[in-house]
């Protein structure tokens, strides 16, 4: 067998992750959905446990490689347009990785999958506040709104993120443009 195996095995496997967790994952269903039988995984896996540290050290792995780059000399707009493009790109490279983390964070038995999902959502937050208080002149006129707008631009991550699983990557990036779109506000 192939590592093309291997990388259907993955996919196969963070699918099942994000619908079942760890508890509900059986190797024979992963094994059926590949079209092997159960004891061809153990070819590339010692066992069950085997697989699915592989599959979410890969998933983690896919998500560190790059941290978005941002000028910040560019305008406000451009910076958080930018932030979310950096993971609706990340995210369609390897479009089950979405799967894991943002529909496994509602199998509240899997929290592994839960935590990855926070701290993926903090790193966005610390992100995006260090973009807006940068290039904001902090003032107490401008605060309320500024946190108001910070905080809808956090929270709408997980919508945009979904939003690419479900319609795509151009239905993604058109959201993004609707949700920044009143950044200008910031400036």
């Amino acid at each position: 067998m192939s590592s093309d195996t291997k990388d259907r095995l993955f996919l196969i496997a963070i699918k099942e992750l994000a619908k079942n967790g760890k508890s509900g994952f059986k190797l024979s269903k992963i094994a059926e959905e590949a079209g092997i039988k159960t004891p061809s995984i153990y070819a590339f896996f010692k066992s069950k446990k085997d697989l699915i540290d592989y599959t979410i050290n890969r998933c983690d792995e896919s998500i560190k490689r790059n941290s978005p780059q941002c000028d910040i000399s560019d305008d406000i707009h451009t910076l958080l347009f930018n932030i979310f493009i950096h993971y609706i790109n990340e995210f369609s490279k390897e479009p089950l990785l979405s799967y894991y983390i943002f529909l496994a964070k509602e199998s509240l038995s899997d929290k592994d999958a839960y935590q990855r999902y926070n701290a993926l959502l903090y790193s966005v937050e610390v992100q995006i506040s260090f973009i807006v208080n940068e290039k904001i002149s902090y003032n107490s006129e401008k605060a309320d709104i500024t946190n108001a707008i910070t905080s809808v631009i956090i929270k709408s991550f997980p919508s945009v993120m979904l939003i690419l699983i479900n319609e795509g990557e151009k239905a993604a990036v058109y959201e993004v443009n609707n949700i920044i779109s009143f950044s200008s506000l910031l400036q």
